[in-house]
């Protein structure tokens, strides 16, 4: 269960029950909790530069390869009557 450590300058340092919602301080963990968070944690991490690369080169080869072949056989189509 997380808890809630309070740091003031002028009073020691003491840590509550409070739940992290209204937590005005630092929440403390286990190491298991930080662990459950970990796969939630890497869906906000940046890929790198070549991952993007690759996703926005098949998103846009997608697009193109589907033009171009509707567009192909577009023109097949348009020369019977």
């Amino acid at each position: 269960m997380p808890a809630c450590l309070q740091v003031v300058a002028s009073q020691p340092t003491s840590i509550t029950t409070d739940t992290p919602d209204v937590c005005t301080g630092y929440v403390l963990m286990t190491g298991t909790e930080y662990q459950s968070l970990q796969p939630a944690m890497d869906l906000w991490t940046v890929p790198d530069s070549s991952v993007l690369q690759q996703a926005f080169m098949t998103g846009l080869s997608l697009v193109l390869i589907c033009y171009l072949v509707s567009w192909a056989f577009g023109s097949v189509i348009k020369m019977f009557p």
